[in-house]
């Protein structure tokens, strides 16, 4: 049997918009998995794979999840996506149920910044839930593109320049006993802002390479989504914002440098 996978963008909605109405395909007996993707600028951290399957309960097609080479949260440049924050992405898409993790243009720049081992070890562990959830990661507020016009939100969340505002970040699971939590913030302009996950106040920690990190009380992280506030008195410009899981050992001594 040859079986037809398609590759569409990551929101049904936006995927009909485009003409690409994988949904009414699948119900068609048409298709035999469904690939939900970014475009090649960024990996996203937030795929709507619930949305997918309730659309598709009647016609249980697969849904795998694409993750990208690239990585950015709306500043031009285009990053390397990390072992981390690739880990972070595919451990949310499997929370929220995807069939699969699909690995596109990860043979280019991850292979070349990760190393051959690290490399060969995440393709490894990739569509593995319970090795991901104990390992290193990082969720990373990103872009959503492909886009459509009319759309509610904002495709590109970042840069953030302001006083006050909130920011949604999925995470997957919860983090685990002897798991620890840091909010990581690059910051352009501006004081040193004031920050809380879902409503608690965290705790500046350090200066480390640029980023300011904060450390995140365990009981204040949710499953799912987490919303990242940040407030200050006067204009701050923030172009990067990350919520980071690690074990406890390597959280304490600053964990792997992230990919710039």
């Amino acid at each position: 049997k040859v079986e037809l996978a398609v590759r569409v963008p990551t929101r049904p909605w936006i995927s009909r918009r485009k003409g690409l109405d994988a949904v009414a395909w699948a119900k068609e007996g048409l298709i035999d998995i469904i690939i939900v993707a970014p475009w090649f600028t960024s990996t996203q951290s937030d795929v709507p794979v619930e949305t997918w399957k309730g659309l598709l309960t009647r016609h249980p097609v697969p849904i795998a999840v694409c993750l990208e080479s690239g990585i950015t949260s709306g500043l031009p440049k285009r990053r390397t996506i990390s072992v981390e924050q690739a880990r972070g992405v595919a451990l949310s898409a499997l929370h929220r149920g995807a069939d699969a993790i699909y690995l596109f243009n990860m043979f280019g720049m991850p292979y070349i910044r990760w190393g051959k081992e690290t490399y060969h070890e995440f393709l490894t562990e990739a569509g593995t839930y319970e090795i991901l959830a104990a390992q290193p990661r990082r969720h990373a507020l990103t872009i959503v593109d492909p886009w459509a016009d009319g759309e509610p939100g904002n495709p590109k969340p970042l840069p953030f320049e302001g006083v006050r505002d909130v920011f949604r970040i999925h995470i997957g699971p919860q983090p685990r006993a002897g798991q620890s939590t840091h909010i990581e913030l690059e910051q352009a302009a501006g004081e040193r802002p004031r920050v809380s996950l879902n409503d608690v106040l965290c705790t500046w920690a350090r200066n480390e390479g640029g980023r300011q990190v904060y450390d995140v009380p365990h009981d204040a992280v949710n499953n799912g989504y987490n919303l990242v506030s940040l407030e200050a008195n006067e204009t701050v410009k923030i172009n990067w914002i990350e919520i980071a899981v690690h074990p406890a050992k390597a959280a304490a001594a600053g964990g792997p440098a992230p990919n710039r």
